[in-house]
């Protein structure tokens, strides 16, 4: 059921998890609200659906409020065949799962200190920046 290769699909970025680690916190899950509006448009209560699924009732709800990363692929194998999903619409349940992992890590151990600093900035202002400044940034980042 899965239609689109690892390397067509954006990638994460994880470092190690130390002090020389800078995180940016990723806002949401797209693939969590996608999960619990097919959960609700289906009336299936997270109980039902967690049990269909062989996970708990917790894990269920901290997926669908976006408070997890990316689940394994027979989580979401499981979740397209209760739901029907094929082709365009597994496609793009996979992509939203890809692109829920929480927290993006960047390894600054081997950065200097202007670099690492850079990061830091970066993680803060992210979320404020416009559509055209993110352009730019990956102009920049993909010269």
């Amino acid at each position: 059921m899965r239609l689109t290769s690892p390397e067509n699909r954006k990638a994460n970025v994880e470092g190690s998890a130390d002090a020389n680690t800078v995180s940016l916190a990723a806002p949401g899950s797209q693939f969590g609200n996608r999960v619990r509006y097919l959960r609700q448009q289906n009336g299936i209560s997270q109980r039902a659906l967690a049990e269909k699924l062989g996970v708990s009732p917790a894990y269920l709800s901290l997926l669908e409020s976006g408070k997890k990363g990316r689940p394994s692929d027979r989580i979401i194998h499981a979740i397209c065949h209760q739901f029907g999903l094929i082709w365009d619409d597994a496609d793009a349940l996979f992509v939203m799962a890809d692109n829920s992992r929480r927290i993006i890590k960047v390894d600054a151990s081997q950065l200097d200190n202007r670099k690492t600093e850079a990061a830091k900035l970066f993680a803060d202002k992210l979320p404020k920046l416009t559509e055209e400044q993110v352009q730019q940034l990956f102009t920049i980042l993909q010269g």
